[in-house]
This record gives C-alpha cells, structure tokens and sequence, in this order.
C-alpha cells in the first residue's frame, strides 16, 4: 500500500499482505531522524485468528533497539480476555511492559473494560517521575506513562448509533 497523502514529518514505506478472513503481515520500514539503523524503525507485524481467538506479533527494530511483543484477545460471549506483552532489549539493561484485561459486555450497547498494566522501566516513587518525564524515550512517545504500574476501569454506553457515552478510572 503506497500512501500519497502529505504528512510532513512521516517518511515511511509499508507493504501489507493480507492472508483470508483475518490474517495480515505488516512490514514498514520509517525514518525517524536518519537513514542509518539507529535512527529508523523497521518492523514486521503479524495477525490473525483461530476460533475465538485472536493473536498478534511483531518484531523489529527502533532506534537500534531489538523490540518483541505479542497480544492475544480471546472471545467468551459477554466475556472476553486479553493480554500484551512488550519486551525491549537495549544495549543496557531489557525492560518490559505488558497488559491484562478483561472486557464484560453486558448488552449489545454495552462494555466495560478492567485492566491492569505494569512497565517495569517505570518508577515506584512518584518524586522520580520528573526522571522519566526528560528521558528520550518519554519525549520520543516510546513511553507515556511515568509509573511502574497502573489500574483502570473504563465503560462505554452507545446512546444512539452515532453518539456513544465513555469514561475511565485510572
């Protein structure tokens, strides 16, 4: 897929190979501040299903960083279940992130979403995250969240079909 659109600032190539109902590999090659490997991303995404499951993973490279991850989202009826996991491998020290969740779908309209994440290059005590707000990877949107580990509780209510109602407790 070739994208002509202008978007000053993204300089990126992606090529998607789509394989039946659900399947999909991603690869994307992009520029993020110069041509040499320390300075691009190069990443290779895959999805797909089985049954009432769903899984995902990718791999590639950012900011000469190894990056690893996989999700997975598993459909009970009113229930469903997911998880991601987030490994990179710098030069230093590795760190991870990952997420757990459930969605409860009460009605059609409905969803109500609990979850639990924990990243392990976050810090404990709240007087460090000034630390982690001047890190380049905070100012390069690699990481938003300054913690070590978080909860939340979020809902939507489709009030008509073109006008939904949602919120969050983090």
């Amino acid at each position: 897929a070739l994208d002509t659109s202008y978007k000053p600032g993204v300089d990126a190539v992606r090529a998607d190979l789509f394989q039946g109902v659900s399947g999909q590999i991603t690869a994307l090659a992009a520029y993020l501040g110069d041509w040499s490997l320390e300075e691009m991303a190069l990443v290779l995404h895959g999805k797909g299903s089985m049954s009432d499951w769903e899984f995902e993973g990718f791999g590639g490279s950012l900011y000469g960083e190894i990056v690893l991850g996989t999700s997975v989202f598993y459909n009970a009826g009113a229930l469903g279940y997911y998880a991601d996991l987030n490994v990179t491998i710098p030069d230093d020290d590795s760190f991870l992130r990952t997420l757990v969740g459930v969605q409860l779908k009460p009605s059609e309209s409905t969803h109500l979403n609990i979850e639990l994440y924990l990243q392990l290059l976050g810090e404990s005590d709240p007087s460090d995250y000034l630390a982690q707000y001047s890190s380049p990877r905070f100012g390069r949107g690699e990481l938003w969240l300054a913690g070590l580990l978080y909860g939340a509780v979020a809902g939507q209510v489709e009030l008509t079909p073109l006008l939904s109602l949602g919120g969050a407790v983090i």
